[in-house]
């Protein structure tokens, strides 16, 4: 259907006048999830479909996704009688038990608006708490190898470097992730870019 209707491309085409009349569209992939690698990668290679992917260093290396999507995971996994135990900060979980698909939506949201400060300290209380379910299954990540294997076949962007809502954070956290992002990107995969992603589409003025 995208190669019928559209020119794909990547960001670094935009400036380039397109090669046909169809309208220009970016297949854009964010945070660097295994699922990409699994099922993305075959099916960009069969159709030789271009696309960017934008990673969160902080991500790759602890192999954790986002803690929203952590939190997200527990509370799909875990029976409800771990979940009515769990303990988050300024968060009252007995008010939205009814569904555990609007809980999940709710508390991701919780931890989505938060600085990143704010994030790492619900963290540390969480994390021993999803691990004490045994069977707990993290959403598996990208590994930095897999990346290697395939940054010269997709085009690889920032995605901030640990997930932040930049909008609860200053300019100067954003000047230093920005640079801590181009770091990682030079000294683990050899390679710059010019792509940051805004986490949840979050910004200030």
């Amino acid at each position: 259907f995208l190669k019928s209707n559209f020119e794909i491309i990547c960001f670094q085409d935009l400036e380039n006048e397109g090669m046909s009349e169809k309208p220009k569209i970016i297949l854009s992939f964010d945070d660097g999830y295994k699922s990409f690698i699994d099922y993305a990668v075959p099916m960009l290679a069969k159709y030789k479909i271009k696309a960017n992917m934008n990673i969160i260093p902080d991500c790759v290396e602890s192999q954790l996704p986002p803690l929203n999507v952590l939190t997200g995971d527990f509370f799909y996994q875990a029976p409800v009688e771990l979940i009515k135990n769990l303990s988050i900060p300024g968060f009252n979980l007995h008010k939205t038990m009814k569904s555990r698909t609007k809980l999940t939506l709710k508390i991701s949201s919780f931890i989505k608006n938060k600085s990143m400060e704010e994030q790492n300290f619900l963290r540390e209380s969480l994390m021993p708490q999803f691990f004490e379910l045994e069977t707990f299954q993290p959403t598996k990540m990208m590994t930095l190898n897999e990346i290697k294997q395939t940054i010269s076949n997709y085009e690889y962007g920032a995605h901030s470097y640990s997930h932040a809502s930049m909008e609860f954070e200053s300019d100067n956290y954003l000047k230093k992730d920005f640079l801590k992002c181009q770091e990682y990107f030079k000294n683990s995969l050899g390679k710059s870019t010019e792509i940051y992603a805004f986490p949840n589409g979050s910004h200030n003025k």
